[in-house]
């Protein structure tokens, strides 16, 4: 048996109540043994969409809501909610966390600001739920873990739908009192519309906020205001230039759309439906302009029908003088359909992309850094989708993106790249790995494109929605995916190459934290001019702190190991030798953190201070240890800076904590 209980019957009862009338109607797994316990996917969820139709037809659903069924993982079903003729979120609670975004609304709002949904809203809710779950079963025990089902369900409303509401709600002065339930009775016709009408067409349906004035003895007047009511009054017939070789026919309504079509479909093949109406070559707009010849002398307007009357799209008279107080506010049109914007979906993605991309995150361990470097991918993958639909979004305007035209969402976008990188991946297979390492992060070709074939499961119903019905038609929709593709960005050398280095063990090397480079500066008392030098200069940190007074170009520096090296090249420095004992060269300024092991450090700064122009100044880092210890070449050591007049400083405990090690250091000052 199947519903005869009207949708606003089920709003009307209380939660417990609806729930056992809708467990009457569709019984919690009634429909599993019948249609077979295990099935695949595909084939469950296109039962799921044949219930929901026949809960429409019944008026269990209203006919102005969508929805869409699909299982992101296996064992898994989510229906999402792109379209209704009611508000979603309560307004009251909306407001009331406006003004109070520090409480909760559960234990501090007032009884009628408690709920964050609107009753229709909660209804379609547990209506969608209860028919979904006809083909489930659940043998799961929370008390013990254990869980045995078929298929997890999820009901949710889209995020940009609710967004839309809260935003309409927001906009609506507080003076106003919504009522959510103003046009659930009568639901607009424009949300019987096919999904891919866009913005354009969109704006001919207006929204109204039908007032009534109530006199009080004291104090002004109350505005009340029902939830936006669409109308879809009949519009003028336009042509109007769409290009510089295309013109459009615009002003399609739904009392009218069968008449234009029939009157362009004798102009075919030469003539693209889009969104936003017919677009023509604009050397035959004189047939368009003959073929429509009716509607543009002013016939626009079918007569009367079935269709007229409340809610076809005629505007009613609230029976008020204009010298009532009235408000109007136009509801966003993702209230009534899923017109998401392609260059709207891109600015919000690359903006959330670049967030992530800006956060400082610690990459002082390998994991941290392979985290980081994942997390930062995925941001690059998201900013090349977002200038991937932008793309897009300008062939669509000017007439050129082929099979993509209805391409309206990032998840269709996400197909289309997934099928492109399988193809890729099914094209490289039979090559061997260095080839594979070689051919990785290319374009996809034609030779790429053909191991493409036609999915089978909702990733081909998504298809089909699009007007892609064969492999033929995916493969050439791919190809003009690809040429519409933004490259990759490409990832920072710099970063990736100090990240590189984290975990790995070099020998005598441990990174100068950036306030002891800075204090070396400091010490060198370096102008503009000076020839300067960093002979040990691993991974630049005091060659970068110099290099702010001199430039990249007025700093050498040497290094003996290759992965340093480049990432001293990587940042603007020319590496001008591998050994510092076999450079010749006289210079201004040495700043130096040389390796320590073995008293290594004492031979660095005696051969650097060989290097130094009369009145130039050596500035190094070194251990603690020759200055201690016993054996000759400590003693020597600490013997010839005497001779020299060098001064050193004990830096404090820890100074090198952040770069792994505890040694103790001084920090040396010689002057030639």
């Amino acid at each position: 048996m199947r519903s005869t209980v009207k949708f606003a019957d089920l709003v009307a009862l209380s939660k417990h109540d609806r729930a056992d009338a809708l467990q009457s109607l569709f019984p919690f797994g009634g429909l599993m043994e019948r249609d077979g316990r295990h099935m695949r996917d595909a084939d469950r969820n296109k039962l799921i969409r044949a219930a929901f139709k026949e809960a429409e037809k019944a008026g269990t659903i209203p006919q102005s809501v969508k929805v869409s069924v699909r299982s992101p993982h296996a064992g898994s079903v989510t229906v999402e909610i792109q379209a209704v003729p009611f508000l979603i979120p309560n307004p009251e609670n909306v407001r009331w966390q406006e003004d109070n975004p520090h409480s909760v609304p559960a234990y501090d709002a007032p009884f009628e600001a408690k709920e964050w949904r609107t009753d229709a809203a909660q209804a379609l809710r547990d209506i969608l739920e209860t028919i979904a779950s006809q083909w489930r079963y659940d043998k799961s025990d929370s008390m013990t873990d254990y869980f045995d089902t078929n298929y997890y369900l999820h009901i949710r409303f889209s995020l940009e739908l609710e967004r839309a509401h809260k935003e309409w709600i927001l906009s609506v002065p507080r003076s106003v009192t919504i009522k959510p339930k103003g046009i659930m009775g009568k639901p607009a016709r424009v949300a019987n519309r096919r999904t891919e009408v866009r913005a354009e067409a969109l704006e001919e349906a207006h929204a109204e906020v039908c007032t009534e004035v109530r006199a009080t003895v004291n104090g002004p007047a109350v505005v009340e205001a029902s939830a936006p009511e669409v109308t879809t009054g009949a519009a003028a017939l336009r042509i109007e230039s769409y290009s510089e070789k295309s013109i459009i026919v615009k002003g399609e309504t739904l009392a009218h759309k069968d008449r234009i079509k029939s009157a362009v479909s004798g102009l075919a093949p030469f003539w693209h439906r889009q969104a936003v109406g017919w677009i023509f070559p604009t050397s035959r707009e004189s047939e368009a302009r003959a073929s429509l010849a009716d509607l543009l002398c002013g016939f626009d307007t079918p007569p009367a029908g079935p269709d007229d009357g409340p809610g076809n799209g005629k505007p009613e008279s609230d029976g008020h003088n204009s010298a009532e107080e009235s408000t109007n506010a136009a509801p966003p049109p993702e209230v009534f359909g899923n017109q998401s914007k392609l260059f709207a979906i891109a600015d919000r993605i690359e903006a959330r992309a670049q967030g992530i991309l800006s956060r400082d995150r610690l990459t002082n361990t390998p994991r941290r850094v392979s985290i980081a470097a994942s997390v930062e991918a995925d941001a690059q993958s998201q900013i090349t989708l977002a200038r991937t639909l932008r793309a897009i979004g300008e062939a669509q305007k000017d007439g050129t993106a082929g099979l993509l035209a209805k391409l309206s969402t990032a998840k269709q976008a996400e197909l289309f790249r997934s099928l492109i990188r399988r193809a890729r991946y099914k094209a490289d297979s039979g090559l061997s790995y260095s080839e594979q390492l070689d051919r990785k992060g290319r374009k996809a070709s034609e030779a790429d494109l053909i191991h493409i074939d036609f999915p089978k499961d909702d990733d081909g119903h998504r298809l089909r929605a699009m007007g892609i019905l064969t492999t033929g038609q995916l493969r050439q929709a791919a190809a003009r995916f690809v040429e519409l593709s933004s490259e990759a960005p490409k990832a920072d050398p710099i970063k990736a190459a100090l990240r590189d280095l984290v975990g790995r063990k070099i020998p005598g090397f441990f990174r100068t934290p950036a306030d002891l480079a800075r204090r070396v500066v400091d010490l060198l008392d370096l102008q503009p001019g000076h020839s300067v030098l960093e002979p040990s200069a691993g991974a630049g940190d005091i060659a970068d702190a110099m290099a702010e007074t001199v430039g990249r170009d007025g700093v050498t520096v040497l290094e003996i190991n290759g992965t340093l090296c480049g990432l001293l090249q990587a940042k603007g420095y020319t590496v001008a030798g591998r050994d510092f004992f076999d450079h010749v060269g006289l210079y201004d300024r040495i700043g130096m953190n040389p390796p320590f092991e073995g008293l290594a450090d004492t031979d660095h700064v005696r051969r650097a201070f060989g290097m130094l122009k009369p009145g130039g100044r050596l500035v190094a880092i070194m251990a603690e240890s020759p200055f201690f210890r016993s054996d000759r070449k400590a003693e020597e050591f600490r013997t010839w800076l005497d001779g020299v007049g060098g001064t050193s400083e004990r830096l404090p405990a820890g100074s090198f904590q952040e770069s792994g090690t505890g040694v103790a250091t001084r920090i040396v000052v010689i002057d030639a």
